[in-house]
């Protein structure tokens, strides 16, 4: 398909992951993770209110909203922690 060889996605073979940092711009969440053979993972995450005034997971972005922009900081904001020798 793309050439790579197919590898097992490293979050299944963690027995343990630890959060290290957590990053929010808007309603987008960046997470940091640190698994128990060392590697660093990131989770993107939007969250919103029902109208009940839940909160709720979502995969969908609305660039006219920002979110876009807010992804794009959130992902600026993890190199600057991992520069500080964060992740």
């Amino acid at each position: 398909m793309d050439g790579l060889p197919a590898q097992e996605p490293v979050a299944w073979r963690c027995k343990d992951m630890e959060k290290v940092h957590s990053i929010r711009k808007g309603n987008i969440w960046l997470n940091v993770f640190k698994t128990d053979d060392g590697e660093t993972l990131v989770s993107l995450t939007k969250t919103y209110r029902d109208k009940d005034g839940n909160w709720n997971r979502t995969p969908f972005i609305n660039p006219r909203r920002g979110e876009v922009k807010d992804i794009l900081a959130c992902i600026d904001e993890y190199h600057e922690f991992e520069k500080l020798g964060g992740a």
